[in-house]
Formats: C-alpha cells, sequence, structure tokens
C-alpha cells in the first residue's frame, strides 16, 4: 500500500480501499496525507487479513520483491479474495530493466541489490507461468520514469490483468 498516492485515484473515483502495508512508517505517512483507508499491517506473504470478498486488487511495483513460493502463493490468495468477475492487476519489472540495475546476479532474472533486497525480473514466459491458471485478460508493458533520481532510464514494466471465472 505504500503510503497510498496509488490509492488516491480509486478513492477518488468512488471506490472502497483497504490496503495491506508492511512499514509502520508509510502507514504513518498515509494518514498525514489523508488516506484514512483501512490499512492491514503485515507482509502480504501473510494474507489473508480477513473475510472480505473483493471486486479489485491493484498491485504496483511490489510481486518482483518475493521469492517464487511467495508470490505463487500472493497470487492464489489474492484470487481468492476476488468476487466472481473481480479483477486482478500487477504491475512487475521487466527483464528489459534487469542490465539496467545494478546489483550481484544470483538466480535466472533475479538480482541481490547492494541493500541486500532481491528483484525478480519477468519475462513473458514466467508471466505465463506464474499468473495463467488466474485467467489472463490482459497483458502490457509499460515505462515508468523515476521521478526522484531524473537521471535514471525508466523502468520497464509488465501489467498483467486477470479475471475470476
Amino acid at each position: 500500500f505504500g503510503y497510498g498516492r496509488n490509492a488516491k485515484p480509486f478513492h477518488e473515483a468512488g471506490f472502497c480501499i483497504s490496503g495491506i502495508e508492511i512499514s509502520k512508517t508509510a502507514i504513518e505517512l498515509s494518514k498525514k496525507n489523508h488516506f484514512d483507508f483501512k490499512i492491514h499491517h503485515g507482509s502480504l506473504t501473510n494474507m489473508p487479513f480477513n473475510t472480505e470478498i473483493y471486486e479489485g486488487i491493484f498491485s504496483y511495483a511490489t510481486l518482483h520483491l518475493f521469492n517464487r513460493n511467495d508470490r505463487n502463493f500472493i497470487l492464489q490468495e489474492s484470487y481468492k479474495c476476488l468476487k466472481m468477475n473481480g479483477l486482478m492487476f500487477y504491475s512487475v519489472i521487466s527483464t528489459a530493466s534487469f542490465p539496467d540495475f545494478e546489483g550481484q546476479i544470483i538466480g535466472e532474472n533475479i538480482k541481490k541489490m547492494d541493500n541486500g533486497l532481491e528483484v525478480y525480473f519477468s519475462d513473458t514466459e514466467s508471466i505465463m507461468d506464474e499468473f495463467g491458471k488466474y485467467n489472463i485478460v490482459e497483458i502490457s508493458t509499460v515505462q515508468e520514469p523515476i521521478k526522484h533520481m531524473s537521471d535514471q532510464k525508466p523502468l520497464n514494466f509488465i501489467n498483467v490483468i486477470c479475471k475470476k471465472i
């Protein structure tokens, strides 16, 4: 959930928002920014946090921070939490950005950054492997500028939308 900036457009469009965030600092920032959404404190690997069923799940630039087993668990739990015909949207870092990231290669499409963070880079094959059983309705790519680092190349993301049927 971060500090809520990605939830704001959904809230302004009339959606009821809840989020999951591991950082207490980010949760406090969201409150200071007057984002008074329900936020569950914890890791995505501890889902579900409640028994609610959702019309949609939105995850931006998070899933690639988890190992394969955790990614599979998160996708499975997200899909379970969807209403029938509900959508889940995941934006993950693409292998197109792999050369732009400094860090030690520790596995296929995985780099360990200087700060210890391990990042998994997805390609079409891995998207089909991990998301395929969740009824993919759209796959697209997007380049995102790094707003606070104008001298850096934009990041390449793959956006995946799945629908519960």
